[in-house]
This record gives structure tokens, C-alpha cells and sequence, in this order.
């Protein structure tokens, strides 16, 4: 990830004030993207634990997409030390160590939750997908098609008739440094 560089008081305000939580740029971009490609899902489903940011109810896969900052990217890439070096002049140090720490271990928690109750979750980062949209966008295609042949495949078996092309189960392609992949079984 490199070097981090400290912003002052005032870049960090601004950033504070435009941040949203759901529909951010990356977001909206994944989106119009599986939309172009004819995938149709829904968005910040408040049924599902964690309100995913896309949700693929059908073939039950939950997609999140992560602020690098907010869910904490330099603490589960670099460890707590990282984060402590980060945060070493900050006001309220411990307080915001404590709160990236909570999320981290809460982001966790709930990919377990869902795939727990049968769902894949995919967890995508923000500056993953603004750097490499169709390589997002395929990942969450995979998944979606893989899970699509595993339904096909059950429809097979019940409805008596041959689709090998769907029994395959595809793979997800391999996770990256960008996208996490919990519950592909």
C-alpha cells in the first residue's frame, strides 16, 4: 500500500463532510457496471446483517464494498503496528485505534454470519475497484455465475433433465489484494 501521508486538520474536515456512507463513486461505478451487463440485484439490504452494498437475493451473495480508510485497509494489511504509527500524533489516538479495530473484527463477524445462513460474501475495496472496474465487476460476475450453476444444477436433479454446462460449478476466480471471498462452499 506504501507510505501513508498525514493530513492536516483541515483535509480531513473536508474529506469528514463528503464522506457517505452507501453510494459512494466506486460504489455507484460497480453498479452501473453489473447493470450494463444485465445483472440485476438490490442495494443496502436492511434485512441482511451488515447492510450490503449490493445483494444478489436469489443466488444469496452479499457484495461489500470497503473504504480503504474506514474499514481499516492498513490495519488488516500491515497489522496493529502499522495503524498505531498512523495514528501516533492524532488526538484521541487510542479512541480511533480501538473504533478501525471494533470495525475490523465487526466486518469479520458479520462475512462469518452470512456464511453461516448459505451466503457468499464478497468483499471488494473501494480503491481496488476504481483502479481496475471490469476485474471487480468479473469477480462479482463469477461468483454470481458460479452460483447460478450450483442452482442449475439442483433444478437439473429435480427437474430431471441434463444441463452438464451448469453442473460444473465454475470457480471464483482467485481471490487479490482487492476482494475477499467468504462462503464460496
Amino acid at each position: 500500500m506504501g507510505a501513508v501521508r498525514r493530513k492536516s486538520a483541515a483535509e480531513v474536515a473536508r474529506n469528514m463532510s463528503a464522506i457517505r456512507s452507501t453510494g459512494n463513486l466506486a460504489e455507484r461505478a460497480l453498479c452501473r457496471r453489473l447493470h450494463a451487463l444485465g445483472f440485476r440485484f438490490r442495494k443496502h439490504s436492511r434485512t441482511l446483517e451488515g447492510r450490503p452494498d449490493i445483494v444478489f437475493g436469489t443466488e444469496r451473495i452479499a457484495v461489500f464494498v470497503d473504504g480503504d480508510y474506514w474499514h481499516a485497509r492498513l490495519l488488516r494489511e500491515q497489522g496493529p503496528v502499522a495503524l498505531r504509527r498512523y495514528f501516533a500524533d492524532a488526538p484521541r489516538r487510542d479512541y480511533w485505534i480501538g473504533k478501525f479495530e471494533r470495525r475490523v473484527v465487526r466486518d469479520i463477524t458479520v462475512g462469518e454470519r452470512l456464511a453461516g445462513n448459505g451466503w457468499m460474501v464478497l468483499r471488494l475495496w473501494e480503491s481496488g475497484i476504481r483502479r481496475d472496474l471490469s476485474g471487480a465487476a468479473s469477480r462479482v460476475i463469477a461468483a454470481v455465475s458460479a452460483r447460478r450453476g450450483e442452482l442449475g444444477c439442483l433444478a437439473a436433479q429435480d427437474e430431471e433433465y441434463e444441463t452438464p454446462e451448469l453442473c460444473d460449478s465454475p470457480e471464483v476466480p482467485a481471490g487479490d489484494d482487492d476482494c475477499t471471498l467468504v462462503g464460496a462452499a
